[in-house]
């Protein structure tokens, strides 16, 4: 899964995207951020 935050000091990360590794690396494009001055995004690992 890949989050977002507006800002890098908030701890509320909001569900951006499920993604399915298709390789070791993917490309996730934020086509919801076009208007935003700043959007950090982390991945996160979910369990099986």
């Amino acid at each position: 899964m890949v989050e977002y935050v507006e800002s890098v000091a908030s701890t509320n990360w909001q569900q951006l995207q499920y993604v399915t590794l298709q390789t070791s690396s993917q490309f996730v494009f934020d086509t919801t951020a076009l208007n935003r001055t700043n959007r950090f995004c982390r991945a996160v690992e979910l369990p099986d």
